[in-house]
């Protein structure tokens, strides 16, 4: 029997948390980001289905399964919290976050990513 996302998020997370704790520890952790991270960008509100507000998107992985960081914004101007979704094909499941990395990888991003949807660009 196929396993469910819900029933291989936390281990999937634990192994991306790890994996990024490790790359940031690395003697060019910058370096490390881009080159581990398929791509950066800003999803619209209401892109989704019951999806209310918009997003800034670290994509880890493509395919199926697919896995991504978001960290979500009200209006565009605060976060207001951080998520990590794994997702596979008509399947997907989305948990809370707060370990300091992503933060840390938050302070990275260009000054518009933090902020403002208005000036988004793809990275």
């Amino acid at each position: 029997m196929t396993k469910k996302c819900t029933d291989l998020i936390d281990e999937k997370y634990k192994d991306r948390l790890d994996q990024f704790k490790k790359g940031l520890e690395s003697n060019d952790p910058i370096k490390w980001l881009v080159e581990s991270v398929l791509g950066f960008d800003y999803v619209e509100p209401k892109t989704f289905n019951n999806q209310e507000q918009g997003y800034w998107r670290m994509q880890i992985s493509w395919g199926g399964p697919s896995d991504e960081v978001r960290w979500y914004t009200n209006n565009g101007i605060n976060f207001s919290k951080t998520t990590y979704a794994y997702l596979d094909w008509f399947d997907g499941d989305e948990i809370e976050i707060d370990d300091d990395v992503w933060d840390e990888i938050k302070g990275t991003l260009p000054p518009h990513c933090q902020s403002l949807p208005d000036q988004k660009e793809s990275y």
